[in-house]
């Protein structure tokens, strides 16, 4: 049976001894972007791994996109990211990956060294070294979010779902290779 992970989208509770949402500077935020900003960041720190890399990025720049299912991304010249809170990823297996790990990969590709490779070597797995970076850290902290693990950088497509922190996993027992 798949997990759900659902965090209601209108109650926040901002924090002050974590790296919040107003750790960031957002651009294009309605109040609801900044409110999805803050539960992702919630539902991110429950993961040590994940917790670094938010506190690495803090004070960089969200960029909300809400125009399409492909707006997320980090930003080449490391200023931060733009990311669709709408929009996570199904998997080939059915299962969903949240908006909230979603941007916490684009984070990744932000904070760890080689994320942001503008001359990344040609990976089969996830199609570039730098992809392969920010990928395997995700799925590493998604482990500890009850996020589904992904196969490969072509396995998924954007999918919009019904809240920031919605995913599901049917297969939370299993071991990352």
């Amino acid at each position: 049976m798949a997990s759900k992970n659902a965090t209601k989208q209108t109650e926040v509770t901002w924090g002050d001894d974590r790296t919040n949402a107003n750790d960031f500077d957002m651009h294009n935020a309605t109040t609801q972007d900044a409110n999805n900003l803050e539960l992702a960041l919630l539902h991110l720190q429950g993961s040590d791994q994940a917790s670094d890399i938010v506190d690495a990025v803090s004070g960089t720049d969200v960029h909300f996109d809400h125009s399409s299912v492909w707006a997320d991304e980090a930003l080449a010249d490391g200023s931060g990211v733009v990311w669709n809170p709408d929009v996570g990823l199904q998997l080939s297996d059915g299962d969903i990956i949240s908006p909230a790990a979603a941007l916490g990969s684009e984070f990744a590709h932000v904070a760890l060294p080689g994320g942001l490779d503008q001359n990344a070597t040609d990976d089969a797995y996830w199609s570039n070294s730098a992809e392969a970076i920010a990928h395997t850290a995700a799925n590493e902290f998604g482990a500890d979010l009850g996020e589904p693990y992904r196969d490969g950088y072509d396995d998924g497509t954007p999918i919009v779902v019904e809240g920031v922190t919605y995913s599901t996993n049917g297969d939370l027992g299993a071991d990352i290779p």
